[in-house]
């Protein structure tokens, strides 16, 4: 054999051990919250390890169901994951298992692109279509959690009111209705299932407010996509637990004119289901007379991941809701008595001889599953559902 030859054998096996020695890693990328793909992730190599001012190595964008594979080094130390919108994720790649899910929490602070459910799209704000309103977790912490009339009306174009202790009106762009029971013109949805009556009343004050972990309202006609109405549509999601963690709270509340409350929750997350339990009561004797209120309620949501494409779900709700309405008083009455309530009159009997009230028991159980049937995940949806 020529020196030549020897040489040119020597050097490509030099050339080639980097090569050969290279580490594949696969995994997927999916919302925290939502558990849904994200598209368009980066895998990045952030410590070459013994290479002093080594390039990093990126390796190509998550595909439409969130799948990577990045190309390593066995002297890399550390892998980060990151996308617009989500709070990096960095880890070991010598104890990362191929075909991992690795799960991103939204970035609170890019609230423009996080992502949202409205039309069943799992597109950012900025790439949806209509006009939607976001509340999130650390929204929800900003405020007390007595109502949550403070934290939706932080959102432009949207109006709440309490006309007394439980009795909720959802005003959207103006479009108002009043109903006896409860929000009215407004379809509203809890956790994919149906929460609106078949009559098109919402009891939206049979939901504590610590029941609730992230809202979004569809404003305007572009809500009818979720039936019937020109008032748009709020989604209600549950809080979620983070993958890997299980956990049990308790908290109460106490304020002015007989204001308490109390909540345990316990809730654990895994990479085959999410469950979320919670028992809250609420009580108060109102500012005015005849305006007391107290409610009960047990909450249960539990998700079951069967697969990359498929996800079951159960809501169950029971409460039992009773609140006394004061009614109006004339300026004249006001002005003598802020804190009565409707006097009688010789024709019609004022609310406390009345025994004016609101008072509701409700037990539904709702099942949903999601299966994206056709196209990229995330594009085109087939929803079973059942209420009752």
């Amino acid at each position: 054999m020529s020196l030549t030859r020897l040489l040119l054998i020597v050097a490509l096996f030099a050339l080639g051990e980097p090569v050969f020695s290279q580490i594949t890693l696969t995994g997927r990328v999916v919302d925290a919250q939502t558990r849904k793909a994200v598209a368009g992730a980066y895998t990045v190599v952030i410590n070459r390890g013994s290479v002093p001012g080594g390039k990093e190595a990126t390796g190509q964008p998550t595909d439409a169901q969130g799948k990577f594979s990045l190309q390593i080094q066995p002297e890399d130390h550390e892998v980060m994951i990151r996308h617009l919108g989500f709070i990096p994720y960095v880890f070991d790649p010598k104890k990362f298992v191929n075909g991992s899910t690795v799960y991103l929490e939204p970035s609170l602070t890019q609230l423009n692109e996080v992502t949202v459910s409205g039309f069943e799209s799992n597109r950012r704000l900025l790439e949806t279509s209509a006009s939607v309103g976001l509340i999130t977790t650390r929204d929800l912490q900003r405020f007390s959690n007595a109502s949550l009339v403070p934290a939706v009306n932080t959102l432009p174009g949207v109006r709440m009111e309490e006309r007394s202790p439980g009795s909720y009106r959802l005003s959207i762009r103006g479009s108002q209705i009043r109903s006896p029971f409860g929000v009215r013109n407004v379809k509203v949805y809890w956790n994919d299932i149906p929460f609106t009556d078949p009559g098109g009343n919402t009891p939206l004050n049979l939901i504590d407010f610590n029941h609730i972990g992230r809202l979004e309202v569809i404003k305007g006609p572009a809500g009818s996509i979720y039936g019937a109405g020109t008032g748009g549509a709020l989604l209600l999601y549950s809080p979620v637990a983070p993958v890997g963690e299980s956990s049990m709270q308790v908290n109460g509340l106490a304020g002015s004119y007989g204001l308490a409350g109390l909540n345990g929750a316990w809730q654990s997350g895994s990479e085959k289901s999410n469950l979320y339990l919670s028992y809250a009561h609420q009580a108060a004797a109102g500012y005015r007379e005849h305006s007391a209120m107290r409610r009960d309620a047990v909450h249960l949501r539990a998700q079951y991941f069967v697969d990359e494409k498929r996800t079951i779900s159960l809501n169950g709700l029971y409460s039992h809701l009773q609140y006394q309405t004061p009614g109006g008083l004339t300026l004249q009455q006001y002005t003598e008595n802020p804190r009565a309530a409707r006097l009688p009159t010789r024709v019609v009997p004022g609310s406390v001889q009345q025994q004016a009230g609101i008072y509701h028991r409700h037990f539904s159980l709702g099942v949903a599953q999601h299966y994206p049937v056709f196209g990229p995940a995330g594009k085109h949806h087939l929803f079973l559902r059942s209420c009752q």
